[in-house]
């Protein structure tokens, strides 16, 4: 099976190396990592008990964020050590999981893969979603290293390529301890690829568990409207993570607000800060009274002025100062981004129809009731209009968002309950200690 699957490896570089080569050439994310990609990775010192994650890319590596965080709490003084395959994942890591060890996922060959789990050490590997390589499961179990795939999922594209591919794939497949997916569909998918129903559990999504809940409410309403310079009578509308076009809109459907509401603000945050330039020369364009934060941060006088936020990563900390939030990259294109954060926080929110990129959290909150999708600019206006008129029925939009997410969490402790079982640890239950940790170093 390992001499098989070496051979296809190689074949497929061979018949692509002309791509790579070019890569590596033109693009420093291709070149990054090379020598841990080969195995070189940094040596693990000491014994403890070891959990090995990976995530290909970004979106996986922070979904697990609550994982760590809680399996640490379950299982103090024990190593987490975590791998990516992209460059940009890898210095997102570097900000997310400070003081843990990172490193770049090894390549699909035998030599390789034997030489990063002999400098690891893990007692067991945590695979994110769909990051399932025959070769790394074939030698894991080999090792005697339990794997288990949490948050699973496959896509109906990869779903019809692993059918064709299904042969040299099965015996390594069968090898995960426990495919933790997130819905019934998915994992019906992987029982019609061959996969024991009983090694496979809808568990849910942990891309819920790492929402804030509850933690929006009057008291961080108004300590966000007091770090803004905006006061408690006023309605305001934050347009988060916007996109060029977005803002024009947005500020279309404000000078009709402020027809009706004189005491109302608009805030907005473009989810690129070079885009910040732009933004201002639309506002002066339109002759629209403004402020960045950057000057609001240095006591300037905000008051009555749209507000420009030229910083990053405060967008969290902003959200509640709003009655209703709209989602960019929603209205243009771009696939829409995070609806999650300001539902969490118990805030109405209204996203635009291009949102292919967070579907299934769209599709959840509307069904719901828990928030509002908009056509097109013009029925953005309709909608804002209507929260405006309509306070009471915002809050209760609102107050459903933050019920339908906390409805949805537990995934990560259900995920962490498959992994003690891998390992053979019996725990007090989820949160709980382990009262049996004789587990391997690896």
């Amino acid at each position: 099976m390992a001499l098989f699957l070496n051979i296809l490896f190689v074949l497929f570089f061979a018949f692509t190396a002309p791509f790579w080569i070019l890569q590596l050439l033109r693009s420093k994310k291709y070149r990054a990592g090379w020598p841990q990609r080969l195995g070189w990775v940094p040596k693990r010192e000491g014994k403890q008990p070891c959990i090995w994650i990976h995530g290909v890319s970004v979106g996986e590596i922070l979904t697990a964020r609550a994982f760590v965080r809680r399996l640490e709490e379950r299982h103090p003084g024990w190593d987490v050590v975590l791998s990516t395959t992209t460059l940009e994942a890898h210095r997102v890591v570097e900000r997310a999981y400070p003081g843990k060890m990172l490193f770049f996922f090894p390549m699909e060959l035998s030599f390789v893969i034997r030489r990063t789990l002999r400098r690891i050490r893990p007692t067991a590997v945590v695979l994110i979603e769909q990051e399932l390589w025959p070769n790394f499961l074939h030698h894991c179990d080999r090792a005697g290293i339990p794997a288990i795939l949490v948050n699973g999922r496959i896509s109906r594209r990869s779903y019809r390529l692993y059918s064709i591919v299904r042969w040299p794939l099965f015996r390594p497949f069968r090898k995960v301890r426990s495919y933790c997916v997130q819905t019934q569909e998915v994992a019906d998918r992987f029982a019609a690829l061959g996969i024991p129903r009983a090694q496979i559990d809808v568990t849910g999504n942990m891309k819920y568990d790492n929402i804030a809940t509850g933690e929006g409410g009057a008291k961080a309403g108004l300590a966000a409207r007091r770090q803004l310079s905006i006061s408690s009578a006023e309605w305001v509308l934050i347009g988060g993570s916007t996109h060029a076009g977005e803002e024009h809109a947005l500020l279309d459907t404000f000078e009709k607000i402020r027809a009706r509401r004189v005491r109302s603000r608009l805030v907005l945050v473009p989810r690129h800060t070079e885009r910040i330039h732009q933004v201002e020369a639309l506002l002066r364009e339109r002759q629209t009274p403004y402020v960045l934060k950057t000057d609001l941060d240095r006591g300037a006088d905000g008051k009555g002025k749209v507000i420009l936020v030229d910083t990053m990563g405060e967008l969290l900390h902003i959200y509640p100062a709003a009655d209703v939030v709209f989602i960019g990259g929603s209205l243009v294109p771009v696939g829409g981004h995070n609806m999650l954060e300001p539902a969490g926080l118990g805030l109405a929110v209204v996203i635009g129809p291009h949102v292919f990129k967070c579907k299934e959290e769209v599709d959840l909150l509307v069904k719901e009731g828990a928030g509002l999708m908009a056509r097109d600019a013009e029925d953005l206006t309709a909608i804002l209009l209507d929260m405006l008129d309509h306070p009471d029925k915002a809050r209760a939009m609102g107050e459903k968002a933050a019920r339908t997410l906390m409805a949805h969490q537990g995934a990560t402790d259900r995920n962490l309950a498959h992994l003690d079982e891998a390992l053979g640890i019996t725990s007090g239950g989820p949160g709980s200690p382990s009262r049996t940790v004789s587990v391997a170093a690896g």
